[in-house]
């Protein structure tokens, strides 16, 4: 989480405002144009379910549930400033972040017709398969 006004040494929260900016640029929270993984939101699934990998300890123990990965959209469409915001357990936020760090560039998301900065939080659903995980205990 931000504290003290400081995420990064280049993140800075203007806590009267609400207002995040990485290197002196406003990072949007909603945009006109949101930012789009290559091929959309399915390939985004298609990404993550292709990439991750449970980790076999978790699985033994039966841990699953949703972690939250946040990150930047750069007006390139690079990504950065990746971090969990939503922990079920420290070995699948490791992977998930893990993975999540292996994106390719996105399209950039658009303000006014300008390439802007945009945060995006992405979940990322933990199951084994044939066990019963109701929404209550997707964290």
């Amino acid at each position: 989480m931000i504290a003290n006004n400081v995420w990064d040494d280049d993140v800075i929260l203007d806590t009267e405002e609400e207002v995040l900016f990485i290197d002196g640029k406003r990072v949007y929270n909603v945009v006109e144009k949101q930012p789009v993984f290559p091929g959309g939101l399915s390939n985004l699934t298609r990404f993550f379910q292709d990439k991750l990998d449970y980790p076999q300890e978790a699985y033994n123990k039966k841990i699953q549930g949703r972690v939250l990965i946040e990150f930047i959209v750069h007006e390139d469409g690079a990504l950065s400033h990746f971090k969990v915001i939503n922990d079920v357990h420290h070995l699948l936020a490791e992977e998930a972040l893990r993975v999540a760090q292996l994106m390719p560039k996105w399209k950039p998301g658009e303000q006014k017709g300008e390439k802007v900065l945009v945060r995006w939080v992405h979940p990322i659903t933990f199951k084994i398969e044939n066990e019963n995980l109701s929404d209550e205990e997707i964290i």
